[in-house]
């Protein structure tokens, strides 16, 4: 992180929706399912939470040289094997200590392992235990079940769970790519319905003039050139595609699912965006040649710190950590 960066100063916390979670803290306000604080508001199609300004401080994306920096992770798995929930609180401990501190916290799916309320209900612990003062940003992946998914998020179950955040002058879409499977069953490639596809359209071209926008979802819309995660992609990336072309100040496309640290380019774009996966906190998914197994723990969590210039300009640093102690 930039040495010269000044911390912003403290202002109250303002929800944008309940997908920011800088008050989990306050566990007299959540609701008795130990879901999230939602409101909804009116969709078409897909369920849209409200929108207003989120942990918005004066100077965070202005004309005086600071930076916005995007704290990203993805693949808790909470209620997996492996210990998620240490190394998702070593994650989280670490980004908490950080001085200037994160201005948002994005999680990219894959929250739950299962999809049990029981494991949404330890994710509301894990994150109601983040000490910082930023926003914490979800979405849902394939391990995701759309029933206890919404259910944990206060949105209706029977559509796509897009919600839309500003923080620090950008606004962060956030995509359900999540396909739903019946009882018992997992589809893992991912999907973005018509819908959903609408919404973002409509969501990118109200925009004001200007307004730089980070598109979100857990399935990368191209090949990380591993064979267990291509052929489980986003399934419909040249529509993705036609609607990120249509519109500016579209910065990256920020994914998880592949459980690798990747930059690589979006190249069904007319104007290739970065796409950027952090790598995945309770495992990793080697590279074919590497002496690993196909998903292995013996590899520690990692993470990336997207810092985001004036100019739009990205600059990512990935970060791996010992999900016990300072050091392995």
């Amino acid at each position: 992180m930039r040495p010269d960066r000044q911390r912003p100063p403290a202002y109250p916390t303002e929800l944008a929706d309940p997908c920011c979670l800088p008050a989990l803290g306050e566990l007299g306000k959540m609701p008795p399912h130990g879901g999230l604080p939602a409101s909804l508001g009116e969709g078409t199609g897909t369920t849209q939470l409200r929108m207003d300004e989120a942990l918005v401080a004066p100077g965070l994306s202005g004309d005086d040289g600071r930076v916005l920096v995007i704290a990203h992770l993805s693949d808790t798995h909470l209620g997996g094997r492996w210990a998620p929930e240490v190394r998702t609180r070593r994650v989280l401990d670490h980004l908490a200590r950080l001085d200037p501190p994160v201005d948002v916290v994005l999680v990219t799916g894959d929250i739950a392992d299962h999809g049990t309320s029981e494991e949404y209900a330890e994710a509301t612990a894990v994150f109601a235990d983040w000490t910082g003062a930023a926003p914490i940003l979800v979405l849902p992946g394939n391990h995701d079940r759309r029933e206890g998914y919404a259910a944990w998020r206060d949105a209706a179950p029977d559509a796509p769970v897009n919600e839309a955040h500003r923080v620090g002058g950008a606004v962060f879409l956030m995509l359900d790519s999540m396909i739903p499977a019946p009882p018992g069953e997992r589809i893992d490639p991912g999907l973005l319905t018509d819908a959903s596809l609408a919404w973002l359209e409509d969501q990118l071209a109200s925009r004001e003039p200007g307004e730089r926008a980070f598109v979100c979802l857990h399935h990368p819309p191209v090949e990380v050139a591993i064979s267990l995660m291509d052929p489980i992609r986003l399934t419909n990336a040249d529509a993705l595609a036609e609607v990120l072309d249509r519109h500016e100040d579209v910065l990256a496309v920020l994914v998880g699912h592949a459980h690798t640290a990747c930059a690589t380019s979006y190249d069904a774009m007319a104007r290739p965006l970065p796409v950027l996966i952090p790598g995945g906190v309770a495992s990793t998914v080697p590279l074919d040649a590497e002496p690993f197994d196909r998903i292995t723990p013996d590899l520690p969590p990692t993470f990336a710190l997207h810092l985001v210039h004036d100019d739009g300009r990205i600059v990512t640093h990935w970060r791996s950590l010992p999900a016990v102690g300072e050091g392995r």
